[in-house]
């Protein structure tokens, strides 16, 4: 069985990545889903990396 490491720092930073939930987008499209319109859900922002 695999482990899960995490690590923090008390170091504060500018850096905030919100969750999927925080994006209205995807909460509607989730949402949505459990209804019945079996969509995928759409973000409103790029998740890559550039």
């Amino acid at each position: 069985m695999g482990a899960l490491r995490l690590r923090t720092t008390p170091r504060p930073t500018e850096f905030r990545l919100p969750t999927l939930m925080h994006d209205p987008v995807y909460r509607l499209g989730v949402a949505l889903q459990n209804t019945g319109y079996n969509q995928p859900p759409q973000v409103s922002y790029y998740l890559g990396t550039k």
